[in-house]
């Protein structure tokens, strides 16, 4: 049974497979594997309902690393619409967890700076050690693009939509009092206004200077959340930063 790059709904009382929704088959990838596409389910599941034409819908919502957003009845796993917002690779698409609240779901998935896949910025053959490589990083900050987009829940319609340039995005969204964070691979925080995209303040942790490649190094800002008032900041210093 190919699982691959799937959604799985399983009993909690006996673990048995409930229902299953592949997004892309047969994909293997690894480093013996270096041809297969990885465009694995980046990101867990949010979980919401809605009322459309007087009848409520649990869902869940779900992006894969291909670059698609799906919303997925939550029992029978059928897709209820999906929009394309970033181009696919195996450091692309979506690997930030989507941000809800009143009815709109907040997303961020990234690609190339041209919108392109970030593939064409990896060499042939070297995917999988791409990470891990001094390249690979300065693609994650310097080279990628995130694509940030406010979607109706129940109909998958756009409420706004803005590209922030220059980095990547693997940070979870979070959400609080109308104001919308967002961090990414180069350090970048940003305030955005829920209702409208309207970014009301930024910061950049770390890299300040240059390095021997001409490109600002700063923090990669793997998470955040909110507590007590504060927004939590959980970031890498990469490049030297």
């Amino acid at each position: 049974l190919d699982l691959s790059d799937s959604v799985l709904g399983i009993s909690l009382c006996d673990g048995a497979l409930m229902a299953k929704k592949q997004f892309t088959a047969g994909d293997v990838f690894g480093v013996n594997y270096p041809d297969g596409k990885d465009f694995d389910v980046g990101t867990p599941p949010n979980l919401f309902e809605f009322t459309k034409n007087r009848t409520n819908t649990l869902a869940l919502g779900v992006g894969d690393k291909e670059g698609t957003y799906y919303v997925l009845d939550r029992r029978t796993f059928k897709v209820l619409w999906s929009r394309r917002v970033a181009q696919g690779s195996v450091v692309g698409g979506f690997q930030a967890t989507a941000a809800f609240a009143n009815g709109v779901v907040y997303l961020a998935a990234h690609e190339s700076l041209a919108g392109t896949s970030l593939d064409t910025q990896i060499p042939d053959g070297q995917a999988a050690m791409c990470l891990g490589t001094r390249e690979g990083l300065i693609t994650l900050q310097s080279r990628a693009r995130t694509r940030e987009i406010a979607l109706e829940v129940a109909t998958g319609n756009v409420r706004w939509q803005v590209t922030l340039p220059g980095a990547a995005t693997f940070a979870p969204l979070v959400i609080a009092n109308g104001v919308l964070f967002h961090g990414d691979a180069n350090g970048g925080l940003r305030g955005f206004d829920a209702a409208n995209g309207t970014v009301l303040w930024q910061a950049q942790l770390g890299g300040f200077g240059y390095g021997e490649s001409g490109v600002l190094g700063g923090n990669l800002i793997t998470a955040l959340s909110i507590a007590e008032g504060r927004l939590l900041v959980s970031s890498v210093p990469l490049l030297g930063s």
